[in-house]
């Protein structure tokens, strides 16, 4: 509902900026991307399983261990060429560290290990066991059941892997059980390496990466269906030639913003509640440079304090327990090379005031949890109906960031201050409302009535209760087929704000009355019964103002 012209209908929205269509994410039935990550010996067995898995998953096999196979990871990240990873041991731990997309680990069971020991058994009398992380305490706790003696060393690093490795061949281990890089290592040194993994675990784990890469899928298609919704509450519904107003307060505050649209600097609109802030901001950006660019606004006395700072900066990945996978851009990112409105700007906690301040100090935004800047263009609308100077003397409001917020004023004033604008903003919200209620009663001879009263009315809410006045009054009005059946006394009880000594009314304006009186062909019975007065009042209204007749 455009609040100045009071009608229903809205111009066109902008196309919004595009987004990745979901299609090209792939739906979660259809084959999915994964990369197994590993060294060779492990890649060699993961081959001879890869083509079981063709009509579900296309998989590619690569052979790189610790930094070369996180710097590969990242690459295909990068390049959206994945949708999930295969790895195991200090791989696989590397990878969940510092890549978003899901990573499904091959685990080596006991089984996987009662099978391994066994064929070790057939070199040596003693196996040395090197795993990731921590040695496994499942091991020491059956070691008299195994087939040979055990010695288990951990690691957390290449380097860490090769001294244990030295240590096992010092030792007397001439034969070592692990991961494929262990295996590869060992046979560097003259060992002879065993795989601890088998070929079900490598199923197991490529399965596990299927089913993982089919939810990140669903979230990727949630995330972008919800991403493109946003997009289309980013575009502006408001002009400039929509607005009616002839009083020269408006007239004023129409000019400066135009004005202000045709600059890039930040702009602070003040004006009581309901004079319609939102919609010069709107306005504003759709007469501008970035009008084919995002309209993001944000109020900032709606959203608890809270998650405020959430929804403005956004969060890294694990900023704070929820947090949402891979991160999420704020509102602000959101409004890049578009505009920010912040509306009612006065209620920003002060913790936050400091962080905005350097938005728009250093052009760049910090995401929580995060210490890395992202560049930014946006141009900042802000809107209070707060005394901001007033907030700043009582120190509720920074006045570094008052004065970067004022480059540009703007005063709405407030409709109590237009009153030769309110039959045009009336009628035309009224016949909208009527029409929305297909009554076919007439707007204007029904309002003619209420005018004088409206006129006096202070309007606290402004152009908001004038909204709620009309559609109130059509709502009570339509119950009737025809104007002459309106019980006019009956409307005027509906309309409590606007009560008052209906003499003061008529006084004020004798247009309004004698409108009422040509509308109803001088009936005089009619046009009392229509203003809520008595024959007598309309007669002596008449004698005081006898250019009436």
């Amino acid at each position: 509902m455009n609040p100045y012209t009071g009608t229903g209908s809205t111009a066109p929205s902008l196309p919004p900026r595009p987004l990745p269509a979901v299609a090209e994410i792939g739906l979660p039935s259809e084959p999915v991307r994964l990369c197994f990550v590993s060294y060779r010996h492990l890649s060699a067995l993961a081959q001879s399983l890869i083509h079981e898995y063709a009509e579900s998953a296309h998989i590619e096999a690569v052979d790189a261990a610790f930094d070369s196979a996180l710097a590969l990871a990242r690459a295909r990240e990068e390049a959206q060429e994945v949708d999930a990873f295969v790895s195991a041991g200090s791989n696989a731990a590397l990878l969940k560290a510092h890549v978003s997309a899901p990573v499904a680990t091959i685990k080596a069971d006991g089984y996987d290990l009662l099978l391994a020991l066994q064929r070790a058994a057939q070199h040596a009398s003693t196996v040395g066991v090197l795993s990731f992380g921590e040695p496994l305490a499942e091991l020491d706790a059956i070691r008299a059941l195994l087939p040979v003696g055990v010695v288990q060393r951990g690691y957390r690093s290449e380097p860490e892997m090769r001294r244990a490795l030295v240590a096992l061949r010092e030792s007397g281990c001439v034969v070592v059980l692990g991961s494929s890089i262990v295996v590869e290592a060992a046979g560097q040194m003259g060992m002879h390496g065993i795989l601890a993994y088998s070929e079900r675990s490598i199923r197991q784990g490529i399965e596990d990466a299927i089913a993982m890469a089919r939810v990140a899928r669903q979230e990727v298609a949630r995330y972008l269906q919800q991403q493109q919704r946003q997009q289309r509450h980013y575009v502006t519904r408001y002009r400039f030639e929509h607005m009616q107003g002839e009083s020269p307060a408006f007239r004023r505050a129409l000019a400066s913003a135009r004005r202000y649209a045709s600059v890039d600097h930040t702009v602070l609109i003040s004006g009581e509640t309901g004079t319609g802030k939102e919609w010069f901001a709107q306005a504003i950006h759709h007469a501008s440079a970035r009008h084919r660019q995002p309209f993001v606004a944000l109020n900032c006395s709606a959203v608890p304090e809270s998650l405020l700072e959430g929804e403005l900066f956004g969060h890294d990945e694990g900023a704070f327990t929820g947090s949402r996978r891979g991160g999420r851009a704020g509102l602000i990112e959101a409004a890049h090379t578009g505009t920010l409105f912040l509306d009612e700007i006065g209620d920003m906690p002060t913790t936050l005031q400091t962080r905005l301040l350097r938005v728009l100090q250093e052009r760049e935004v910090t995401r929580l949890g995060s210490s890395r800047p992202i560049p930014l263009n946006v141009r900042v609308i802000a809107a209070t109906h707060q005394p901001l100077r007033q907030r700043v003397e009582e120190g509720r409001f920074r006045a570094d960031l008052y004065y970067r917020l004022n480059v540009l004023a703007l005063d709405l004033p407030p409709l109590r201050e237009r009153p030769q604008d309110i039959e045009t903003l009336a009628l035309a919200r009224l016949q909208s409302a009527l029409q929305s209620l297909r009554s076919d009663l007439p707007a204007d001879q029904l309002l003619a009535p209420f005018l004088p009263a409206m006129r006096a009315h202070a309007w606290p809410g402004n152009l908001r209760e004038l909204d709620n006045v009309c559609e109130r009054l059509a709502a009570r009005a339509s119950e009737w087929q025809t104007l002459s059946q309106v019980p006019f006394a009956v409307l005027w009880q509906d309309l409590p704000e606007l009560t008052r000594p209906v003499q003061v009314a008529a006084a004020s304006s004798s247009a309004d009355w004698r409108r009422v009186l040509k509308a109803c062909n001088n009936n005089r019975s009619e046009a009392a019964r229509r203003l809520g007065i008595s024959r007598t009042t309309l007669w002596r209204w008449l004698r005081e103002h006898p250019q009436a007749e």
